[in-house]
């Protein structure tokens, strides 16, 4: 599967349509986050990944690379209750 870009005119079409269909009241896919938590957290992974670091959470215990490697890559399940950025 090609990765999707914000860059190409469709990926980003394609995203608006997805977020113009969400509703306050749609009902979580997975997890626990309602609609509203899931646009804001991903606003704010967004603002991050751009250099907004405001409201960062606390210092890693390891290097930041390695952190994105096992969250990310590694097949692992995620801890229940994991802290999270409020």
């Amino acid at each position: 599967m090609k990765a999707r870009r914000l860059d190409d005119p469709g990926a980003l079409e394609a995203l608006r349509h997805r977020l113009g269909r969400l509703r306050p009241e749609t009902p979580a896919q997975w997890g626990r986050m309602n609609a509203p938590e899931m646009v804001c957290h991903l606003a704010d992974a967004f603002r991050w990944s751009l250099g907004d670091r405001a409201g960062s959470a606390a210092r890693l215990p390891v290097p930041a690379p390695l952190a994105r490697l096992v969250a990310l890559r590694l097949p692992l399940p995620w801890p229940r209750g994991a802290p999270t950025m409020p």
